[in-house]
């Protein structure tokens, strides 16, 4: 990502060291806290999981930010491609959330009910 980021937002004055940084210092919470988020879900814990969800939130969207608030005279379409694969690498991390939030309940008896 970091070298597509370099590519594509370095000559509008994206700092892709910085980036790297920040992707890198990410890694470790993030996993930690949608872990966190997914066990609160499968248990029902609503407070617990709002603020896991929060916090994977800021964390999911970080990298991004900085992105859109260091970028300088961007041309829209550059941006619109940008906030797309935002919005569907967004997708795709609430989707796998998702998915395994139901294989969880389901292996521990949570699940919907079929009879």
């Amino acid at each position: 990502r970091t070298l597509v980021v370099d590519k594509t937002f370095g000559k509008y004055g994206v700092n892709p060291y910085i980036y790297f940084a920040l992707v890198m210092a990410i890694v470790v919470p993030y996993a930690i806290v949608t872990v966190r988020l997914l066990v609160a879900i499968v248990h029902r814990r609503l407070a617990q999981a709002f603020i896991y969800g929060f916090l994977a939130l800021v964390l999911h969207f970080a990298p991004d930010v900085y992105i859109v608030v260091t970028a300088n005279e961007v041309p829209d379409k550059l941006m619109e491609s940008f906030y797309f694969v935002v919005f569907i690498f967004a997708a795709i991390a609430f989707q796998g959330i998702v998915m395994k939030v139901r294989k969880q309940r389901k292996s521990i008896g949570h699940g919907p009910k079929t009879d």
